[in-house]
């Protein structure tokens, strides 16, 4: 069991270290570390878990990790897995102030760091969206089901909470699946 918590533990502190522009980004580093790497859930299982993640409140990555460390180890396995996923950004956020700090008037390194990462940010997001897209449009009312809810998101005047797109998509379900 103490090889299970450290093989959480090391997966979730990579996966956290790696995790650059948020849960969404996040995703495909989890899955491949997770699914492909490890093989403790099928790419099905990891779809459901980030699902149940995306619905409860929390950031994404954090609730990933929780529900995954659950999975595999229960109460243990989530704290273990939510405070290594938690623990490197804690980490580099204290020592990036701290360096902030020592740099702030040196404005011309700032821009250009932050030029160059989001393009890989963007990359990641990419990934995740075309990995998750292949496990969750399986047929043509998933896919009637996704388009609707991109289009609701993309079109509407005013802002649509993700939380009733979520709600739609469900009840969606219930009726054409």
């Amino acid at each position: 069991m103490i090889l299970t918590y450290l093989q959480l533990a090391l997966s979730f502190v990579r996966v956290s270290l790696s995790a650059y522009g948020g849960g969404i980004a996040a995703i495909s580093l989890i899955r491949h570390e997770v699914v492909v790497i490890r093989g403790w859930l099928s790419i099905e299982e990891f779809i459901r878990v980030v699902t149940l993640a995306e619905m409860t409140p929390g950031p994404l990555i954090v609730n990933t990790a929780t529900f995954i460390g659950f999975r595999l180890a229960g109460v243990p396995g989530s704290l273990v897995a939510t405070a290594a996923v938690l623990s490197p950004a804690l980490l580099l956020l204290t020592v990036l102030l701290l360096v902030a700090r020592r740099l702030k008037s040196q404005r011309k390194l700032q821009v250009p760091i932050q030029d160059a990462v989001k393009p890989a940010v963007l990359a990641l997001m990419l990934m995740a969206i075309i990995s998750f897209g292949r496990h969750a449009v399986t047929d043509l009312s998933t896919a009637v089901i996704a388009a609707l809810a991109l289009l609701v998101l993309l079109l509407s005047r005013r802002k649509v909470h993700p939380v009733l797109v979520v709600i739609a998509g469900g009840i969606a379900g219930l009726f054409l699946l």
